[in-house]
Parts: C-alpha cells; sequence; structure tokens
C-alpha cells in the first residue's frame, strides 16, 4: 500500500541522527509525560513527595535514586516513542476512514451525496457566469459564436435567466472549486473523512492526470526525485506523522484527569489543534506529491529507457501503459526502449 512506503522511508531522511532523535522522542512523548507529572505535583504533591522520600530512605545513597531515576525515565521515554511510532500508521489509516466495512460506506454514501451537491452547484454557477459573460458581449455588440448564440439561448432558458437577476460572483464558484479540489474526482474513492479524501483526492491526481497509478510508480519515481526534493517531501511527512503523534497524546492526556477535571479540558484542546495541524499539513503534503510528477514524472520515462510522450495527448495512454508494464499485469505489453545515450 501507499501508507506502508512511506512509513519505512519518511523518518530516515528528515535530518541527521541526532535531529531525529529529538524530533522523534523529546517532543511528543515528553511533552505527556511531562505535563502529566506537572499535574500530578500540583494537585497531588505530598503522595508523590512522600513516596520520593520513602524511595530516598530505602536505597543506599541520594545518588542511586537519581541514577535509577533518569534511568526509569529515560526507559519510559523510548518505550512511550516505540509505541507512538507502532500506533503512528494505523492511527493515520483509522483517521483517513478504514473502518469497518458496514460504517464506512454509510458514511461513503453521505459524503457522496453531499459532494454531488456542491458539483451540481458549481456546475450552475460556471453555467451562470458563462451566461453573464456571454451577455456582456452581447450588451457591448460583440457578435457571438454560433456555439456562444446556443450556449447563451440554451443557459438562458434553463435558468429562465433573461426575465430575473443573475446575481452570481466568481468568488462563489472559485470557493466551491476549491473546496471540491480537497475531494476525489471519482466518487468511488471517496472516503469518509475529510483527512482521507485530501490524501485520497492528492493519490488521485498522477492517474487522472498522466495516466500513472500511484501505488504502482511512486516507489520509482521517488528514487529519480533529487534529493533536496526527497528531503522536503520526506520532511512534510516526517511532520504529518509527528501531528499524529501529539494527537494521539492529546486524547490519552484524558488520563490525567484521575488528578483534575481540567486535563479533560485540555486534553480536547489539544487533540483540537493537532487535528487542525494534521489537515494543514496534509494539505501541503498532496501539493508536493502533486508537483513530484508534475515535474519530474519526465525523469522516470528516462531512467526506464522509455521515450517520454511528446504531445499532452497521448500522455495518459502512455501512462496506462507504463503502469501496466511495471505491474507485469500483461505480459502482452510491449514497449520500445530507447537506445540513445
Amino acid at each position: 500500500m501507499f501508507q506502508d512506503f512511506w512509513s519505512g522511508v519518511s523518518s530516515g531522511i528528515t535530518g541527521g541522527t541526532t535531529e531525529a532523535w529529538v524530533n522523534r522522542i523529546v517532543r511528543p512523548a515528553l511533552f505527556f509525560w511531562g505535563s502529566g507529572l506537572m499535574i500530578a505535583f500540583i494537585y497531588k504533591w505530598q503522595p508523590l513527595i512522600a513516596y520520593l522520600n520513602l524511595v530516598s530512605t530505602t536505597t543506599t545513597s541520594t545518588t542511586e535514586t537519581t541514577i535509577l531515576l533518569v534511568f526509569v525515565s529515560f526507559l519510559v521515554l523510548i518505550l512511550s516513542d516505540m509505541v507512538l511510532d507502532w500506533l503512528t500508521l494505523p492511527c493515520l489509516r483509522f483517521m483517513e476512514g478504514y473502518w469497518p466495512s458496514t460504517l464506512r460506506n454509510y458514511f461513503i454514501h453521505k459524503k457522496q451525496r453531499e459532494v454531488a451537491g456542491w458539483q451540481a452547484n458549481r456546475d450552475e454557477l460556471d453555467m451562470r457566469l458563462l451566461w453573464n459573460e456571454l451577455d456582456q458581449k452581447k450588451q457591448q455588440g460583440v457578435a457571438l459564436s454560433h456555439k456562444e448564440q446556443e450556449a447563451y439561448r440554451d443557459i438562458g432558458s434553463e435558468f429562465d435567466l433573461p426575465n430575473k437577476p443573475n446575481r452570481v460572483s466568481k468568488v462563489e464558484a472559485l470557493t466551491i472549486k476549491a473546496k471540491l479540489s480537497n475531494y476525489p474526482t471519482n466518487h468511488e474513492n471517496l472516503l469518509p473523512t475529510q483527512l482521507g479524501n485530501i490524501l485520497r483526492a492528492a493519490e488521485e491526481y498522477p492517474e487522472l492526470r498522466y495516466g500513472l497509478e500511484i501505488t504502482t510508480t511512486w516507489p520509482r519515481l521517488w528514487l529519480v526525485l533529487p534529493t533536496e526534493v526527497q528531503r522536503e517531501i520526506s520532511t512534510i511527512r516526517h511532520a504529518l506523522d509527528q501531528a499524529i503523534q501529539f494527537f494521539m497524546c492529546g486524547i490519552l492526556f484524558a488520563c490525567w484527569s484521575y488528578f483534575t477535571p481540567w486535563a479533560a479540558l485540555f486534553a480536547l484542546l489539544i487533540a483540537g489543534l493537532a487535528y487542525k495541524r494534521i489537515l494543514d499539513i496534509a494539505h501541503i503534503y498532496g501539493d508536493l506529491l502533486r508537483s513530484a510528477y508534475d515535474l519530474h514524472r519526465i525523469g522516470l520515462y528516462k531512467q526506464l529507457r522509455l521515450k517520454p510522450p511528446l504531445k499532452s495527448d497521448n500522455e495518459f495512454e502512455a501512462g496506462k501503459k507504463l503502469t501496466s508494464y511495471l505491474e507485469q499485469r500483461d505480459n502482452m505489453v510491449s514497449v520500445t526502449f530507447d537506445t540513445t545515450p
């Protein structure tokens, strides 16, 4: 799966060893345990201090107690990081909407009706805007072509525009288009959640535009990308994983409500801010995926010793053929290698 490819890539190129260690352990894990201990000391400080005093009196020296506490704290941080790392991908897939089929299908059908309504509104707005442009030309005395006259007549008749004002702005149309850009064009690819649809729309893009199915072509394209591009995409992907870990820590922060009910409210705040951060990063991540195909797909053809398509009209079929060749679904797929040095 596409997400599985990233589970082994995104953590290895984001920076040096020290930087990766700090980013992976200190931020999410230390935040969770440090905040929890601070709350515990504030609201239950007497029992904790009594316990620490008991530990210090039963050990041979204060130095040994300190070393023991440091060692245990370090071990807890490492184990916490490992658990967060293991749960990041399952949590991401759950947040995308990969749920049990019955629940998932119910929300997908609901989302399909919602998106279909937006598309209908967008199509109507586009037609109204076109009618406004044609009507403005007509008022200025500009002769309309035969197709423009048919469009002017058909749209005006459908919405009865000549007999009532047609108040529609380009901003309104662009708003709906921007909203739809976060959802897959193919309704069969819709997912129940906003995060899932943002990522699915980006994954759908290279196949719709270039015929390059992302699950098959992305691992190959990744090796073609310049190091700077790889680092930029991996940094964003690592930021997405880290935001998901903060989201999980925000949910788990509710356990500190044992000490004070305010911890539950703070947990909701952390989870909400982390989820907003996840959506913001997902938009950037999706744009980078699209840009990688826009700018570097020709390098994939060249590295495979295949002639890249010379015209945009032929690119989709060439991409489908390349995808089939790489998948080896059809042994009859024949490609011509480019032997030009």
